[in-house]
């Protein structure tokens, strides 16, 4: 999936639907407040990544990484 398939469900309320997650998983979600992938950030409306060189705004190109096999299962379901 790329990157900006997932946003796709992340904007479809991905991480607010619990019908996607396994158990494990959304008790994960609500424990630790999750509303997107690890090193993404939204800032002033776009989606940024923090990248080894730093900060870059997210290319939805790109193949998406840093989810965890929670956050897989959920976008595959």
């Amino acid at each position: 999936m790329t990157n900006g398939e997932y946003q796709a469900f992340m904007e479809d309320a991905g991480y607010h639907r619990p019908e996607f997650w396994l158990s494990d998983g959304w008790a994960t979600v609500k424990r630790l407040d999750w509303s997107s992938p690890m090193y993404w950030e939204s800032i002033d409306g776009e989606w940024w990544q923090f990248t080894l060189a730093g900060p870059r705004r997210l290319n939805p190109e790109e193949p998406v990484c840093h989810v965890s096999h929670y956050e897989a299962e959920a976008y595959a379901a």
